[in-house]
């Protein structure tokens, strides 16, 4: 059983963002890039799904900066390979579309029969990635799954997805099959600091160098800018009665009510 974990690199949401005020685009080479959360819980579903089964675990990011830390901080966890996809421009965004080109383009090169990926990213709302992927590799895609079963014997992979208020779903599908993880069955796990530097030390990790795949997106980013700051909120003090009187002048004067 191989087991193929597709990494994205995303900016940490805690870090302040630094737009380029000339071409109103974001300073790439100032982001502090880090797998987001849902690309965590697939990395542990693949490694639950190891030890049930004794599956070969390759996880895969790209060349952005923090891709190589991911990859040892995987094999710390206990990925079997790790894989860092290049294409010479570290620091370019690619697009989603692009980017599920790329990996298409290499999971043609090694084996797979489960390619678990995030069910969603900051710039991957609505789960683009695996679909496309999937698209791509003429796959079944399964997405938001919260578990992963799969079964040698007949081939094929049991998933349990989430649909919301307490309810779940559970598919059979025949493998090779593309899956987008929402959570993993338990929290990810905790790699230590000397086992991610030994893990490094190991050179482990092997660069994969791609291609460019040419993609048009659909959509531009012509320009980021802050929110603009407004003069803020006008608190309301004294009795219920006062502040509701206030309100409803407030709202007539803004004629939003009858006055």
């Amino acid at each position: 059983m191989d087991v193929v974990v597709l990494m994205k690199m995303v900016p940490d949401a805690a870090q302040k963002i630094e737009v380029d005020a000339a071409s109103g685009q974001l300073k790439a080479s100032t982001l502090n890039l880090i797998p987001f959360e849902s690309d965590e819980h697939a990395l542990e579903e693949a490694l639950l799904i190891k030890e049930r089964t004794g599956a070969t675990v390759t996880v895969v990011t790209t060349d952005l900066p923090g891709g190589d830390v991911a990859l040892w901080t995987a094999l710390a966890k206990g990925a079997t390979h790790a894989l860092l996809v290049t294409r010479g421009r570290p620091y370019e965004p690619r697009s989603t579309g692009e980017l599920a080109r790329i990996y298409a383009k290499l999971l043609e090169t090694i084996p797979h029969d489960l390619v678990l990926t995030g069910a969603q990213a900051p710039d991957d709302v609505e789960g683009e990635l695996g679909a496309l992927l999937a698209a791509q590799l003429g796959l079944p895609y399964i997405s938001v799954a919260v578990a992963v079963r799969p079964d040698e014997g007949t081939h094929s992979a049991e998933v349990t997805t989430e649909l919301g208020g307490g309810l779940r779903s559970v598919y059979e599908s025949a493998l090779p099959l593309v899956v987008g993880i929402q959570t993993s069955e338990t929290p990810p796990r905790y790699a230590p600091f000397l086992q991610i530097r030994a893990a490094q030390r190991s050179k482990r990790t092997r660069s994969v160098a791609v291609e460019p795949v040419p993609f048009d997106p659909k959509v531009e980013v012509v320009a980021l800018h802050k929110p603009v700051a407004g003069k803020g909120a006008t608190m309301l003090e004294g009795s219920p009665e006062e502040v509701a009187g206030r309100l409803v002048e407030i709202l007539a004067e803004k004629e939003l009510v009858g006055g």
